[in-house]
């Protein structure tokens, strides 16, 4: 049927209208392009290794996969979502390795060891003069890594050895504008040091807004960054769950600058998602609170709503009565 589909199984009689086959992008054809044989036991333990950090939220569609890299010698998978970051680079004959290059690479625009589960030589720590006072606990291990690698080579066990807990009043949240100012005077710091300028935020006690524009730092470029980071952590927390966060630190993002993309429907979506576990957990006034909310940033919320009741309702209706979908 040049309109759509017909499924029909038992009781169930259904017509699905589908796309025109010329709205379809054109699929490449295979032809003599080379072809590679892999290790699949290397390839199982790689995609065990970055899967934990692909995105499960269909908003967010173009971070629901992972990057695989193929080289002469090694091949590569690392996956992102927005948060955090699963990076495995495996020979080709399937033994693992690491690469302090690409973590040099990576370093200077995102943390990639865990705190916890870092090992280093105590004379290195003490070479490069050890956590520093100005990134206090909130990025002080992040500048210590930047400082590190600058002497000293680098490597991630292929390994998961850490996971990570996240939970509505860890650092992040609680701190999160302090620790993403601590974090951009850490890489703020290592540009200084990589072009020949003196550091510094040796003599610092804390790193500021006042501090960064100070430096050369504009506020637009600081309230995009934390608005990013905001923003990230807002997924972060809807998807473990803890919604009344998401929903603080996606309102938050919302106030930052308008090129980051969040919407009033982004922030809308955290107060349902919030609704819903009220109301799944009994908590009926704080559920209608939170439903209430969300109409407020997206007054077309109750029709759309509604409208996808109705299309639940006539599918079950022409369902249970064999008729044939439309």
């Amino acid at each position: 049927d040049k309109g759509g589909v017909k499924v029909a199984a038992d009781r169930f009689d259904s017509r699905m209208q589908t796309l025109p086959r010329e709205d379809f992008p054109t699929l490449p054809e295979a032809g003599a392009a080379p072809t590679a044989t892999l290790p699949r036991a290397s390839l199982k333990e790689m995609v065990s290794k970055t899967q934990f950090a692909i995105t499960g939220e269909d908003t967010r569609y173009f971070l629901n996969g992972a990057l695989f890299v193929l080289r002469p010698e090694a091949m590569s998978l690392v996956a992102t979502d927005g948060h955090r970051l699963a990076l495995v680079t495996v020979p080709r004959d399937g033994k693992a390795k690491t690469d302090s290059d690409e973590i040099k690479a990576i370093l200077p625009e995102r943390n990639v060891f865990v705190h916890s589960a870092v090992v280093m030589r105590r004379d290195a720590l003490l070479a490069v003069g050890g956590y520093r006072r100005a990134f206090s606990d909130t990025a002080g291990d992040y500048d210590l890594w930047l400082r590190i690698v600058e002497r000293y080579e680098a490597a991630n066990l292929a390994e998961v050895i850490v996971r990570y807990r996240v939970h509505r009043r860890q650092t992040t949240t609680m701190r999160l504008e302090e620790q993403t100012l601590a974090a951009m005077g850490a890489r703020l710091s290592a540009r200084l040091r990589r072009s020949g300028r003196p550091d510094p935020f040796d003599a610092m006690n804390a790193v500021t807004r006042d501090t960064l524009i100070r430096l050369g730092m504009t506020a637009a470029e600081i309230e995009k960054e934390v608005a990013t980071v905001a923003g990230s952590w807002a997924n972060v927390m809807g998807e473990a769950g803890y919604h009344d966060t998401a929903v603080a630190l996606a309102r938050e993002a919302w106030r930052g600058p308008r090129e980051l993309g969040l919407t009033r429907d982004d922030v809308s979506r955290h107060h349902v998602a919030a609704a819903r576990a009220s109301l799944a957990r009994g908590r009926i006034i704080r559920g209608l609170v939170a439903a209430a909310r969300a109409v407020r940033w997206q007054p077309a919320l109750p029709g759309r709503m509604v409208r996808g009741g109705f299309r639940r309702i006539a599918r079950w209706v022409r369902r249970r009565g064999g008729q044939p979908e439309m």
